[in-house]
């Protein structure tokens, strides 16, 4: 993403997330004895995924008043 804005003149910045130490796969899995995701029982989507993201964009506007977010999905 980076390298395609700027060839574009894209004024896009790319941030990876990533949770707090709690928030973590593996202290859910062993450190809390949450099973591995499974059909509808996915506490790490939450975990993982939502919560750095909703920290991140909070931050933001905090900051800048603020954000416009992209988000990508896996197919």
């Amino acid at each position: 993403m980076k390298s395609e804005s700027q060839a574009q003149g894209l004024p896009f910045k790319a941030h990876l997330l990533q949770p707090d130490f709690k928030g973590t796969f593996w202290v859910g899995l062993i450190g809390k004895g949450y099973p591995a995701r499974k059909g509808k029982f996915r506490w790490c989507t939450e975990q993982l995924k939502i919560n750095p993201s909703n920290r991140f964009i909070c931050d933001v506007i905090r900051n800048n008043g603020e954000a416009i977010v992209a988000l990508g999905t896996n197919w």
